[in-house]
């Protein structure tokens, strides 16, 4: 696996669910703030009371 770029910090492993978000907008919100270089990162968020398993999103890289 390629070494995550530095300035994303400690970037969790495929599937990892993210705590805390309540819906979708929340959810895109946190990837957006979290954005990077690196692609194919999967974040699984579910959401609370929604009765929806859980989101599934790929970052894409952003083109320069």
């Amino acid at each position: 696996m390629e070494k995550p770029n530095e300035s994303w910090g400690v970037i969790p492993p495929r599937g990892t669910l993210i705590p805390g978000l309540k819906d979708q907008v929340e959810a895109e919100q946190y990837i957006e703030n979290h954005r990077t270089e690196t692609e194919g990162v999967w974040w699984v968020v579910p959401p609370k009371g929604s009765g929806i398993a859980s989101y599934t999103y790929e970052l894409k890289k952003v083109p320069a």
